[in-house]
């Protein structure tokens, strides 16, 4: 008796074609990328994809401000599908005013959802926000790690 796995698509026709029908339910895929290149298109595309077909995505920014990314994703954000974990403001961002500022000032009409983790930097922390925003979300959801380099270096 074979396993069943569910294929989900990557939202590149052309990727799907080649990974034959789209990465399924419980790959995980880590895109390489060098400074300059354009890798997060690949995840700006799952991330519309995602949103236009009702599904959870999980974004987990470690190296953008919560404004830097809203205004890089514009029209997904403004998606109840998309619940962004933010690692930076307390992380790299240092728990700066400049950033802490986004969240004092009244908040544009966003449908995401917005989390800000005080302590990235503590494991225990990030994993009890990610996997409390997960337990409570039905139906397969999606994740993007911004960058894997970034969380190993909080």
């Amino acid at each position: 008796m074979g396993l069943h796995k569910t294929a989900v698509t990557t939202g590149v026709p052309d990727l799907d074609r080649l990974l034959g029908g789209g990465v399924f339910i419980g790959d995980n895929v880590v895109w390489y990328d060098e400074e300059g290149l354009l890798a997060s298109v690949f995840s700006l595309n799952l991330i519309r994809v995602s949103v236009e077909t009702r599904k959870y995505i999980i974004y987990v920014s470690v190296d953008r401000s919560p404004k830097n990314l809203l205004e890089r994703l514009g029209k997904m954000a403004d998606s109840p599908y998309l619940i962004i974990l933010d690692c930076f403001t307390h992380g790299l961002g240092e728990s700066s005013d400049v950033f802490l500022d986004f969240y004092k000032r009244k908040k544009a009409e966003r449908k995401c959802r917005l989390v800000c983790v005080e302590e990235p930097r503590n494991m225990d922390r990030l994993s009890e926000a990610f996997y409390g925003i997960h337990r409570k979300l039905a139906g397969d959801v999606r994740f993007v790690f911004e960058s894997l380099t970034g969380m190993q270096s909080l």
